[in-house]
């Protein structure tokens, strides 16, 4: 606006120099001429950053929806005729209502967010929230087979980043869909994600539909339930019988001259172990292991980088320069970050270095 304004205010001089004698002569047909120009000038302004449509969502901002029902109203035409920013961030306000505990004279209508999230999805918005709240509308409508649907359809696309809670949703669907993988998809769940009350009633419904998992899987859950519950000591069992399981995986996968491609030990599962390990003083199994691991491919005359994946490579590196730092021994645990470097980029690889100088100065 402001700009604008100065460029209204330098025509206007050019146009008084220019018809400086008819202003003298006419003086209202300049005047006329000045607020002509103004309103002509001014109109894209308004026009294209504030619609009309735009406004329902500042309404129901600025409390302009004196009913629950009229500020649903505004929420619901600003997600669907706004423009792309107003719409996304109406959706997620309505969405947040519906989904959340309101208070007073509002109704919960689950299946409005089910449209609402849908139809940007479909319009092409790839934020994360728009994809768990469509699945937790199914899920709270007990509509589970377009939960499935939901799944199927979003949840593969590269553009939409996941989250615990679509991974989540994602077991469910399997479970609703075919208990035999929803065993795949619950061990998926405990090793991608942090513990959490999302990984607890995963747990409970796997029991609830007497679906068999393998005792390695078994071990994990468990480890996830103790720590979730702060039972250190038998999250430290739990853990050394998870590393027992992934030890004896590898070895025998090595043996018979296969690449290492089923390790559950993500770097969600090491960050876990290793609070454990603190917790409860196994610090040194822990590292013990890890050393194990980094060293039995050489048996197979390999470098660790020609078995296994950067990312577990790094976790090892990382963990145990992690406990070589609790320990005291800083020139190790710097020796460790530095050899870990090249197998991490980004954020990441920022992380690790900046544990690495800090072990140096220590």
């Amino acid at each position: 606006l402001l700009k604008k304004t100065v460029l209204i205010i330098r025509i206007s001089s050019l146009l008084k120099q220019k018809f400086l004698s008819l202003q003298s002569d006419n003086p209202g047909f300049f005047i006329l001429l000045i607020i002509l120009l103004t309103i002509i000038t001014a109109l894209p302004l308004y026009s294209y950053e504030l619609s009309d449509n735009d406004l329902y969502y500042f309404n129901a901002l600025s409390g302009e929806s004196p009913t629950a029902e009229e500020l649903k109203e505004n929420l619901n035409k600003s997600s669907k005729y706004g423009n792309s920013a107003v719409r996304l961030q109406a959706a997620l306000l309505l969405s947040s209502l519906e989904l959340n505990d309101s208070e007073g004279e509002w109704v919960k209508e689950y299946s409005l967010v089910s449209e609402v999230c849908s139809s940007l999805l479909d319009d092409g918005f790839t934020e994360s929230a728009l994809l768990e709240n469509l699945l937790e509308s199914y899920f709270l409508q007990e509509d589970y087979k377009s939960l499935i649907s939901a799944v199927n359809k979003y949840s593969t696309k590269s553009s939409i980043q996941s989250s615990p809670k679509i991974e989540y949703f994602k077991f469910l669907a399997k479970l609703y869909e075919d208990n035999d993988s929803a065993v795949e998809s619950f061990r998926e769940l405990l090793v991608g994600n942090s513990t959490s009350e999302l990984i607890m009633d995963a747990y409970t419904r796997i029991q609830e539909s007497q679906i068999n998992l393998p005792v390695s899987t078994v071990s994990l859950a468990n480890f996830k339930i103790q720590l979730f519950n702060r039972e250190y000591s038998s999250a430290s069992r739990s853990m050394i019988q998870v590393l027992e399981f992934q030890k004896r995986i590898i070895t025998d996968t090595l043996d018979n001259g296969y690449i290492v491609d089923n390790v559950v030990l993500s770097p969600v599962i090491l960050n876990e172990m290793y609070r454990v390990a603190n917790a409860s003083g196994k610090g040194p199994e822990l590292l013990e292991f890890i050393e194990d691991f980094l060293i039995i491919p050489s048996r197979t005359g390999h470098d660790p980088g020609e078995v296994y994946t950067y990312e577990f490579i790094a976790g090892l590196y990382e963990t145990a320069g992690y406990l070589k730092r609790r320990k005291g021994n800083f020139t190790a645990a710097a020796d460790l970050f530095m050899t870990g470097l090249p197998f991490v980029t980004g954020k990441k690889y920022e992380k690790m270095l900046w544990y690495w100088y800090n072990s140096l100065v220590r």
